[in-house]
């Protein structure tokens, strides 16, 4: 997660529902989900947002679309943005 905002932001959510957890609200694997499902959204809105450093005139030109989205050629490092939770 790319900012400090962002990254507190996570640990905020994982204290949270680490309470949740201990009081038998959820359970861990549903606490999980949504710790991922955070991190998905956040990884997502950071690759739309498109605050990055200028594309050079040649790489824009040689972008079939999304021209003046930095990390968008197409939709396929959006759509291949997931989590898994691996037991152990």
């Amino acid at each position: 997660i790319k900012s400090k905002a962002g990254r507190l932001e996570i640990v905020r959510l994982q204290k949270s529902l680490l309470s949740k957890v201990v009081k038998g609200q959820l359970t861990g694997e549903q606490a999980l989900n949504q710790i991922g499902l955070r991190g998905v959204q956040m990884v997502k809105e950071s690759i739309t947002s498109n605050d990055f450093a200028p594309l050079k005139p040649e790489t824009i030109k040689r972008k079939a679309r999304n021209k003046n989205n930095i990390l968008r050629q197409s939709d396929m490092m959006l759509d291949a943005v997931g989590f898994e939770i691996v037991k152990l």
